[in-house]
């Protein structure tokens, strides 16, 4: 039977068994079978960086986050980067931060240092990268895409040279028009694929603006006028190996379209971009998001077409909202940010989106087979479902572990294919147990105290218990009591729910307070005689004499 998952706005596919299937929105299945022979077409300019792949067995494995500076750094981000921090470091390899910012009309200022920012705060240690050593640099740089422009550009010109790209100088106007016409099944006419050089030159010699598209070996666009001569075998289709969604066939839809490669601004578009940084940054393996798949069709023809051998692909499932919906960037709780100013830990992020795909095996579990595996892990994902009370969903004991435990376990070939929901009742009580952990250790103290004494000093700036002289000046001994006597009620170390939990230690009570006078009334009704209403008071007084 066949199981289907959405790939694309009006794009579903289909696998059965270890083979998955991209329809093809025309009626016709012209398509290619692609096998990793190609030969080595001559560069002009090659560095010393350009090298053939080796097979992982030989070579080691080199992995890349990827990210575009467009904003706060998203919550699948993270995901993304930490998936590919534990493979390398499982497989002793090396971790690149890469810098995808060629698209200069969604580029957000200081959305690199973000990402630099979220990655150091979540321990994920890079080898590579733009920032100076030891969070950066590498031999393979530059490591942010815009100061790789001439690189791409002479990439584009050898594929132009050996005839599977060419310059299109059609005007946007003139592209607005064919998709007026065409709609949502538009495709690039190939009005300029047969440009004479002569005119060309001319074109070129006038300042005409253009772009560089890639010439599909599979083109059939029927609402051309112009003849091609295409392939007639409908046998043939192109079968990529994706380590978490086994054969991936893709059909002739996937890859007929002469996309470009190179915009008229100079700046690559990510398919040509991606392509070439991957091979010359000897990329073993790419682990990206699933909203890539449709694209890869694109990327293994560009790297036939270039005379490379492809890294091995691996994408990662969507991260749900609750509703089932994409986790969308634009929600507050989507960015990695928001949870940092909520007081989540580190451990506790990564402990919580490490299990969003992916479960570590268990030794219960290693004996099953994978159809035993599967049911298991169902049954113990509705049983979760179930266990929640008011304020979090639990787990076991065995969800709750630091990234570095469970590096050794870690596998591609585990991760779920399903999307997994953002739960965020989990991650409270996984915080929960991390800060729980962290108070427990007496060794952690330095930390603890770290994070919780400038929120008490700025929530309670008079406290002599808090600034003798200065910030630094305060009684240790007093705020060690005071965690001690409070650390059961500690969720998180957030400027909300902590000083709360502090005020009886370092504020004296203020019975003229709102607060007061409204409890003071539920104590005391007004209805209560005057003799009553003395004897409780004495009562109070008493009271706080004692404890006082």
């Amino acid at each position: 039977m066949h199981r289907s998952f959405t790939t694309a706005p009006h794009s579903r596919c289909f696998f059965s068994s270890s083979r998955l299937f991209l329809p093809s929105s025309s009626s016709s299945s012209i398509c290619i079978r692609y096998l990793c022979t190609a030969t080595t077409t001559p560069l002009h300019h090659v560095s010393n960086q350009q090298h053939q792949h080796e097979s992982p067995s030989s070579s080691k494995v080199r992995v890349r986050y990827a990210p575009s500076p467009t904003g706060q750094m998203h919550l699948g981000g993270l995901r993304t980067a930490l998936y590919n921090y534990m493979f390398a470091k499982k497989h002793q390899g090396d971790f690149i931060l890469r810098i995808e910012d060629t698209d200069r009309t969604r580029y957000v200022e200081g959305a690199v240092e973000n990402i630099i920012s979220a990655l150091e705060w979540a321990g994920m240690v890079i080898s590579e990268g733009p920032s100076p050593p030891p969070f950066g640099g590498g031999s393979y740089g530059p490591y942010t895409q815009s100061q790789r422009l001439q690189i791409y550009k002479e990439h584009a010109a050898n594929l132009i040279s050996s005839g599977h790209a060419y310059r299109c100088f059609c005007t946007e106007q003139t592209l607005s028009s064919q998709r007026a016409i065409q709609g949502q099944s538009y495709q690039y006419n190939r009005a300029c694929a047969d440009l004479t050089d002569e005119v060309v030159s001319r074109y070129l010699q006038e300042g005409r603006s253009h772009t560089i598209r890639f010439r599909s070996p599979h083109y059939n666009n029927n609402t051309s006028n112009n003849n091609h001569t295409h392939s007639d075998n409908s046998d043939d289709s192109l079968i990529v190996h994706d380590i978490i969604r086994g054969e991936v066939i893709f059909n002739q839809a996937q890859v007929i379209d002469d996309y470009v490669l190179l915009k008229s601004d100079g700046y690559p578009t990510y398919h040509l971009a991606s392509v070439v940084d991957d091979h010359l940054m000897l990329i073993t393996h790419v682990i990206r998001g699933e909203e890539w798949l449709p694209s890869l069709p694109k990327h293994i023809l560009l790297y036939k077409s270039l005379g490379w051998k492809p890294p091995k692909y691996a994408h990662l499932p969507l991260l749900l909202s609750p509703d089932r919906s994409k986790l969308s960037k634009r929600l507050g709780h989507a960015s990695v940010e928001y949870y940092r100013n909520q007081g989540i830990l580190p451990s506790a992020l990564n402990n919580f989106i490490t299990l969003l795909g992916w479960t570590p095996p268990s030794s219960s579990s290693s004996s099953l087979s994978s159809s035993e595996k599967n049911d298991k892990t169902q049954q113990q994902a509705k049983k979760t479902t179930k266990e929640k009370n008011q304020n979090m969903t639990e787990g076991s004991a065995e969800d709750v572990f630091e990234v570095d435990d469970v590096i050794d376990k870690f596998s591609l070939e585990h991760i779920h294919k399903a999307g997994s929901i953002v739960d965020l009742s989990r991650l409270a009580w996984l915080n929960f147990c991390h800060v729980q952990k962290m108070l427990e250790n007496p060794s952690a103290w330095p930390k603890v105290r770290d994070l919780i004494l400038p929120i008490l000093q700025q929530a309670f700036p008079s406290s002599p218990l808090l600034h003798h002289h200065n910030q630094h000046d305060y009684d240790e001994g007093y705020l060690r009591l005071v965690v001690s006597a409070v650390k059961e009620r500690i969720h998180s170390f957030d400027r909300v729910t902590l000083p709360p939990l502090f005020r009886p230690f370092y504020m004296d009570p203020d019975y003229e307070s709102e607060d007061a006078r409204a409890f003071a009334k539920k104590l005391i009704p007004d209805n209560f005689s005057s003799e009553k209403k003395s004897d409780i008071r004495n009562c109070l007084n008493v009271f706080m004499d004692e404890i006082s």
